[in-house]
């Protein structure tokens, strides 16, 4: 998911989606991606760096969707 939040910390954009290839398999950059919307992670990311007052580009990483959420930002 990329985000991008102004000086005030407002998501002025928001863009989810599923990786549908990588290469190299199973680790690697992906080459095909679905657009989709998941709200339950747009909204945790959202609060989380709201909170902190972040501003500018951030790239937020689902890495287990069907286990324990984690979220890595870069």
């Amino acid at each position: 998911m990329y985000m991008y939040f102004n000086r005030d910390s407002k998501p002025l954009a928001v863009c989810c989606y599923k990786k549908m290839r990588i290469l190299p398999i199973d680790y690697g950059n992906a080459c095909a991606c679905k657009a989709v919307w998941e709200p339950d992670v747009v909204n945790i990311c959202l609060n989380l760096l709201q909170t902190i007052g972040y501003y500018g580009l951030a790239e937020a990483e689902i890495l287990e969707p069907n286990s324990v959420l984690f979220v890595r930002f870069e």
